[in-house]
């Protein structure tokens, strides 16, 4: 009886040692988010950037945002080309520019300034292209501007990864989310708020334990996960679908562009979104430029490196690059004008 005993407390000692210690290192975590020191300073180790909308709410991290304006539903537009506040049609928001070419609508690989300049010299164009936008914005930039471009051509170009950051209410600064009602996806959490914060409360330790177990289940590459899979492919056929919807209405000529960052060209890269998306393309007869099939065909014509389609400084395509895709852009376009 005395063994048992003395058994029973040696248990107990240790069941209390373990949850002691557990909270002790819950407080450190805590404190280390709180004060965003240490390990609070790594969300990454925690939150999955593709999947938790707490790893954008645990940082304070703002984007650059200096060449944007606010805007109460995109979060941010061009200073230099608005965007209607709401969706009520008003034909005298904007200058009618019925000499352009092409109206392009897109997040940072659409609006960068090679990009820009290789198009300008052989199109007559605006673009609306924003950084860090995600597909929702994207999508949203297009429904309110759109009624102002009947009988276009339209460019939509998206990063694969930016129908992830469709599913937030924040990443590096508030912005619009399209919640689903009655079969229909509406923009919620606007009017936007930029300076807004939300402090959500997480149990930091199992946090950690359970994003390390999902990391290694996809080779400790963040964006593998399938996390939300069902939820942001309903909502891309969606948008879609409702982008194809309107273009027959107006009578334009609807282009998708996607991009890639450079590992996703890795020989053992695996990126769900990839095989998805262009299936939906193929499926619903849509005209679409697949970047990576361009630069995989130029690339076994050539003795050039995939590094060479690529900046290094900003992680996006080099002039090379950039120009690949303009001249499949322009071979698309002037065979749609022919049919």
């Amino acid at each position: 009886m005395l063994k048992r005993k003395n058994r029973f407390k040696l248990f107990r000692e240790i069941g209390l040692g373990i949850l002691f210690s557990v909270l002790i290192m819950e407080i450190i975590l805590q404190a280390s988010f709180f004060f965003e020191v240490g390990l609070g300073k790594k969300p990454i180790l925690f939150f999955n950037p593709y999947c938790d909308q707490q790893y954008w709410t645990s940082s304070s991290s703002q984007g650059d945002v200096s060449n944007q304006i606010y805007h109460p539903i995109l979060s941010l537009q061009q200073d230099s080309l608005r965007v209607p506040n709401d969706f009520t049609f008003n034909n005298d928001f904007v200058a009618q520019e019925p000499s352009k070419d092409l109206i392009f609508y897109g997040s940072s690989f659409i609006g960068h300034d090679l990009f820009k300049e290789i198009n300008d010299t052989k199109f007559k164009t605006l673009n609306y292209g924003v950084s860090s936008y995600g597909l929702d914005q994207i999508y949203l930039s297009y429904k309110l501007t759109k009624n102002f471009y009947e009988n276009k051509t339209i460019v939509i170009g998206f990063l694969l990864e930016d129908l992830d950051r469709s599913i937030f209410t924040k990443r590096d600064y508030e912005k619009v989310k399209l919640t689903k009602k009655n079969d229909v996806f509406t923009p919620s959490n606007v009017p936007i708020t930029l300076n807004a914060t939300k402090n959500d409360i997480s149990f930091y330790l199992y946090r950690l334990a359970k994003n390390s177990y999902q990391l290694a289940s996809t080779n400790f590459v963040p964006k593998n996960s399938t996390c939300l899979i069902d939820q942001k492919k309903e909502l891309f056929k969606f948008m879609i679908d409702d982008l194809v919807n309107d273009a027959k209405l107006l009578d334009q000529n609807l282009i998708f562009v996607t991009f890639n960052f450079i590992n996703d060209f890795q020989p053992d890269s695996v990126n769900w979104r990839e095989d998805f998306m262009f299936k939906f393309f193929t499926e619903n007869d849509l005209e679409f430029i697949n970047s990576k099939k361009v630069f995989e065909n130029y690339l076994l014509k050539t003795d050039k490196s995939i590094e060479s389609l690529f900046n290094p400084g900003d992680m996006h395509y080099s002039k090379i690059g950039f120009q690949l895709i303009h001249d499949e852009l322009n071979y698309l376009q002037s065979d749609i004008s022919k049919r």
